[in-house]
């Protein structure tokens, strides 16, 4: 019970109930606390738990074991599940002098960030990382720094919308140097000629075209790929003798607690510095305040800036209290000339979300702007039945703003009359990582053996605390099983 002597855990008033029930009926609570500790398959926790009952420990000091028990359990399965494969080691191509040509000054992550994949990229064994980043923070510039340390080998990118692949691409050729040869792969491309490529960005579409072996895979966003995609990118980073070291970038941040648990299968680098302050202001809009809402939007319209209106349905649907998209369109087209409107379903979405971007004014859509598009002049977004929605989710779509820097307003609509606390609490903070721990908090984390996070609760008794977590890595690392 050492490691979690100095831990600050408080038990919840169910857990309270229960370990009271126990100490009541202590004969039957000492070996039915140890066979938890037993089951776990950590005998020195059943011991210290059985000591802490026979010798009338407090509640709460069985409850702190009972926490470090369950998650020493789990992180000793997710390391078993760690494999290690040969990658082939090359000279680092030196990006010093190009790292200094930029037009702007890389953030400090940005640059840590690059040291870990240089790392990465020296290593005999295949690395997986995930760099994490908070909307804004530059995971472009890691993903090009990264193609630029591998040249003259072949890196590829895969992202997840035509959109986004061209907005990287784009950023390649401005940004790289003229030696390092960039092709992009467009879904319609029969027979791309990848010769003399070093950097080859695309969608899932590559998976599906004869592909030259590489020691550097990157995949942007890779949860919004489906499963079958992301095993034909598992088998691309696997063939022949070596693997290739895999890289996903991500503009989800996750809790730091979580970070901790994960890193038994990978690596971690964070992008927390923004290379700009933002100036986006958070509120929830009620039915009353709707008229005011509607001046803004005119006054950021005329100013020439652009907006986006998001919509929890597409088409009518009676468990809904609010309008679905094709309900709401009439008002809008009614208000404003030149609405654009567009779905997930809708075969020619990525044409009007160019449109938009290139020349539109006020879009109608779903979520699927969250991700995927940058938007230099969306000054205001608003989200129809916002506590419907993930946190997660709220904050891509907020992050659509302001992206240079300039000010913008994200509006949270809802008809409760008393909109829940989390909306509250994500009103009060831009901070992406902030934001990911109070939803932990609301939603819990659900199960993360297949690698992904998934919501919905899974512990009886941890509860993501941090320092118990801290305690839990340390005895797997003492005995020679953790990261």
């Amino acid at each position: 019970m050492g490691a979690l002597r100095d831990c600050a855990v408080q038990p919840t008033h169910y857990q309270t109930k229960t370990i009271q029930t126990a100490a009541a009926q202590a004969t039957t609570a000492i070996p039915t606390i140890a066979q938890i500790a037993s089951e776990a398959e950590t005998i020195h926790a059943a011991d210290a738990v059985r000591s802490a009952a026979v010798t009338q420990i407090s509640g709460a000091a069985i409850l702190r074991t009972l926490k470090f028990v369950e998650i020493l359990n789990y992180l000793q399965k997710l390391s078993a599940k760690k494999t290690s494969f040969p990658a082939q080691i090359y000279p680092l191509h030196d990006i010093s002098d190009w790292l200094a040509s930029l037009p702007f000054e890389p953030t400090r992550d940005q640059l840590s960030a690059i040291k870990d994949i240089a790392s990465d990229l020296q290593s005999p064994l295949a690395r997986r990382r995930v760099v994490m980043g908070d909307v804004g923070s530059g995971k472009t510039l890691v993903i090009l720094a990264s193609a630029a340390m591998n040249y003259p080998r072949i890196s590829y990118l895969m992202a997840p919308t035509s959109i986004l692949a061209e907005q990287i691409y784009a950023e390649a050729l401005r940004l790289l140097p003229p030696q390092i040869k960039v092709l992009l792969v467009k879904s319609g491309d029969r027979e791309p000629n990848f010769a003399g490529a070093h950097l080859i960005i695309g969608t899932h579409a590559l998976l599906y075209h004869e592909l030259a072996p590489s020691n550097l895979i990157m995949v942007d966003e890779q949860h919004r790929f489906g499963s079958n995609q992301r095993e034909k990118i598992a088998r691309l980073t696997g063939s022949g003798e070596f693997r290739a070291h895999f890289i996903q970038f991500s503009a989800t941040p996750i809790p730091r607690t979580l970070s901790m648990i994960q890193s038994e299968l990978v690596s971690f680098s964070f992008l927390k510095q923004l290379p700009f302050e933002k100036q986006i202001k958070t509120k929830i809009l009620q039915n009353d305040e709707f008229t005011g809402f509607m001046q803004d939007l005119r006054r950021e319209l005329a100013a020439g800036n652009q907006a986006i209106i998001v919509y929890p349905l597409v088409q009518q649907s009676e468990s809904s209290v609010y309008q679905s998209l094709e309900e709401a369109a009439p008002f809008w087209k009614a208000q404003f000339p030149d609405v654009l409107i567009t779905h997930g379903s809708d075969k020619d979405k990525e044409e009007v979300l160019r449109r938009f971007r290139d020349e539109g004014r006020l879009l109608i859509t779903t979520t699927i702007v969250e991700v995927g598009i940058s938007l230099p002049r969306l000054s205001v977004i608003l989200i129809v039945g916002a506590e419907r929605m993930g946190l997660a989710s709220l904050h891509q779509l907020r992050g659509r703003v302001g992206r240079k820097g300039q000010a913008g307003r994200c509006y949270l609509y809802t008809k409760l009359k008393s909109p829940p606390q989390r909306l509250r609490e994500f009103a009060a903070t831009l901070d992406g990582f902030k934001v990911a721990n109070i939803d932990l908090k609301n939603r819990q984390g659900g199960d993360l053996l297949g690698g992904s996070v998934q919501h919905g609760a899974m512990f009886a008794w941890y509860d993501y605390e941090e320092d118990v977590t801290a305690a839990a890595k340390q005895r797997l690392k003492d005995t020679g099983r953790g990261a």
